[in-house]
């Protein structure tokens, strides 16, 4: 982790993946990023759509929801 990211934020996005964005998803590029995300602890993480994660991401970045981040932490599904 380095000093810039959270805990609980977006994954770092490549260069590559961000000359694709549109304006919507370029917002995402607005919270800091972090080790791991809201996308993770979804089961159904492997048929949501980029625009799905990109709300994810939107919706815990919102001040209100930074709490949850500690509670999502818990939730976190395995990777498999």
């Amino acid at each position: 982790m380095t000093k810039g990211m959270s805990v609980v934020g977006p994954r770092p996005a490549l260069p590559n993946e961000v000359a694709t964005y549109n304006d919507y998803q370029r917002q995402r590029l607005l919270v800091k990023p972090g080790m791991t995300c809201y996308w993770q602890t979804r089961r159904n993480r492997d048929s949501i759509t980029f625009d799905e994660w990109v709300d994810l991401d939107l919706w815990g970045a919102r001040p209100v929801r930074r709490y949850a981040g500690a509670c999502m932490l818990c939730c976190r599904q395995p990777a498999g």
